[in-house]
């Protein structure tokens, strides 16, 4: 069986509804869906944001089903001005720090994909209106916001993109051998400054909105930085559900 993990309620939404769904498991960290799509039968992990949550509902997902494949995929944020907003990345290799400082020659040993999965995602891509590459993540404890971190995290790092979770289940899956599998889409460039979404936004992704009022009423002026990060995160979305769609095609 195929596990797909997701963080945020935007990154699984269009696959939960393309699914045929035979068992809900809610806990109060996640939310796992068990189904079939495509002839395919695979679990779906909502697993919230970040290094605990995404591996309390990994282990959660392990122990419950029989996992064959895991697949970690949502947003990532560029570092590097190659990539673009809705660009997919193939992770070749996934670099995992523990500390919010970014320090040379501290990130913990690297994961990688599983080379055949990797393959299978390169071959459905071809075909897809997609633009895509592979490149090499970091997974960072915390929101990148400033795009002068961005590019300092991608010079010690020589890696192409960042998000918070995929390491942690790239580890967990190595550790008991079951291949894995990294995709991810742009949701915010190299130079795209972002409001401070890891105290506006709850574990799933959702806007606290008492919260985000409260910062943005005497900073309207970052509203325009808001309004383009969901702009480009709607451009990600799409890119992900065609993606994810060709991926499993081609299993």
């Amino acid at each position: 069986m195929l596990a797909l993990v997701g963080a945020m309620t935007e990154e699984v939404a269009d696959l939960r509804k393309q699914m045929v769904i035979e068992q809900t498991v809610a806990e109060s960290h996640c939310r796992i869906y068990r189904g079939s799509h495509q002839g395919k039968d695979l679990v779906l992990v909502q697993s919230g944001m970040g290094r605990e949550m995404a591996e309390r509902a990994i282990r959660l997902t392990l122990e419950r089903f029989s996992i064959a494949t895991v697949v970690s995929f949502g947003y990532s944020g560029a570092l590097t001005q190659v990539l673009r907003a809705g660009d997919v990345i193939v992770c070749r290799k996934l670099y995992g720090h523990n500390d919010a400082v970014p320090q040379a020659g501290t990130s913990l040993s690297a994961c990688h994909s599983d080379a055949a999965l990797a393959l299978a995602a390169a071959e459905a891509f071809e075909g897809a209106q997609l633009k895509w590459m592979e490149a090499d993540s970091i997974t960072w404890p915390r929101l990148v916001r400033d795009p002068h971190a961005k590019t300092e995290l991608g010079s010690i790092f020589s890696a192409q993109a960042v998000d918070m979770e995929s390491y942690w289940i790239a580890r967990i899956a190595d550790e008991r051998g079951i291949p894995f599998l990294s995709i991810r889409a742009i949701s915010d460039t190299a130079s795209d400054p972002l409001p401070p979404f890891d105290t506006l936004v709850r574990s799933d992704g959702r806007l606290r909105a008492r919260r985000a009022a409260l910062y943005f009423l005497p900073r309207p002026w970052q509203l325009t930085t808001l309004f383009r990060f969901y702009r480009q995160a709607r451009c990600a979305r799409e890119s992900l559900k065609v993606a994810v769609d060709c991926f499993l095609g081609r299993l």
